[in-house]
């Protein structure tokens, strides 16, 4: 897998952590330290500019990056981890994307997969996961303290309206896999 391929352009910082070749992650490597630092401590940057609710990556995405193939790492006792897939909505559906000032869509759906260490799980289960399919704005996204009406990239504010009037796309989160929440939001 090439770094290049996992990255996505959606205006999060990258930080990319290259363990050592005996680091497999297990309890007390440097890895697994750094993770917990990363994701806990308060002079952490993960944990400063991360607001209360929002997913541990929304504004940091922390990625390892190991040197042993997939078949030789311990992965329950990995800190968290995990990856989101974004794709366009399809034109053909009764859900319209908001639009940019030059046409462009701004809506797009996002899959968000966490794995969650044992520590960090509620519930104990073979593999803690969370879940996550919704509506995401690029422009949001990539402009997440700024609003600048005057940027091409930014949806129109009639075509934002005129997307809530259509079927909103249903939100599905899962928790710890047995928990499901769905949200509808109807259309007005």
């Amino acid at each position: 897998m090439q770094l290049g391929h996992v990255a996505e352009a959606d205006a999060r910082r990258r930080l990319y952590v290259f363990a050592g070749q005996a680091d497999t992650s297990h309890p007390g490597s440097a890895i697994h330290r750094l993770a917990d630092w990363l994701e806990t401590h308060p002079n952490s940057p993960v944990v400063k500019h991360t607001r209360e609710g929002e997913d541990i990556d929304a504004v940091i995405d922390v990625r390892a990056v190991f040197q042993q193939t997939f078949d030789q790492l311990t992965y329950e006792d990995m800190p968290n981890a995990g990856f989101s897939v974004q794709r366009t909505y399809p034109g053909d559906i009764k859900f319209k994307t908001a639009k940019t000032s030059e046409g462009k869509d701004d809506s797009i759906a996002c899959i968000w997969v966490v794995y969650e260490s044992k520590k960090q799980s509620s519930k104990n289960l073979p593999v803690p996961i969370r879940f996550r399919v919704g509506l995401m704005s690029k422009y949001r996204a990539r402009h997440f303290f700024d609003d600048d009406d005057l940027d091409p990239e930014k949806p129109t504010k009639m075509s934002l309206a005129a997307s809530q009037r259509t079927p909103q796309p249903i939100e599905l989160n899962l928790r710890n896999g047995l928990d499901p929440v769905f949200q509808y939001r109807r259309y007005v």
